[in-house]
């Protein structure tokens, strides 16, 4: 591909479903980044559980690259059931636990 300096960036969207209730899904466009939390303040909202911290997470994009970062000291964040300690890469299809909520994540751009 040949890109420009003027170009933007192709568009991508991330959609978070939820595991235990696939009619329950998030999705946002994405930039440069995707906080993820209880608070209402965050650009995807999970508040249907207390066990998500009002900042849990947060998926950065750089280019056509995403990464998990975790953002909860109390509750942690998994990505496929390991823990996530520091910037770790992300895919589609990938599962991302949040205290008791798993979110199965699609990236689409």
């Amino acid at each position: 591909m040949i890109r420009f300096w003027d170009e933007p960036d192709p568009p991508y969207c991330i959609t978070l479903t939820d595991v235990q209730a696939v009619e329950r899904n998030f999705r946002h466009a994405i930039d440069r980044s995707l906080l993820i939390g209880l608070s209402a303040e965050m650009d995807i909202c999970v508040n249907h559980d207390r066990s998500v911290s009002r900042r849990h997470c947060e998926i950065l994009r750089d280019g056509d690259r995403f990464y998990l970062v975790n953002h909860s000291h109390s509750n942690g964040t998994l990505l496929n059931r390991q823990v996530v300690i520091e910037k770790t890469p992300v895919r589609d299809g990938d599962v991302i636990t949040m205290g008791r909520v798993e979110l199965r994540l699609e990236i689409d751009g």
